[in-house]
């Protein structure tokens, strides 16, 4: 029987990264951070760290306001 969920959204971190290293560079949208969620299906906290461990320059400010935004959704 056939798995109906997409590989890529299957992987875990260490598979993300290295299919990152390849899916990147093909990447032509304006907000890398959400192609990277929709893509491997994780959320932005989540997208924006990889990136930033892939090398790509992720604003300080930016991840603070991911992680806010975390603990906000956490509290619902």
């Amino acid at each position: 029987m056939k798995n109906s969920i997409p590989r890529h959204k299957r992987l875990n971190r260490k598979g993300r990264l290295n299919a990152a290293f390849h899916w990147l560079p093909q990447y032509c949208g304006k907000n890398m951070v959400k192609g990277y969620s929709k893509h491997f299906g994780v959320n932005k906290l989540c997208a924006a760290l990889e990136l930033w461990m892939l090398g790509y320059d992720i604003p300080a400010a930016y991840l603070e306001l991911l992680r806010a935004h975390e603990a906000r959704r956490r509290q619902l």
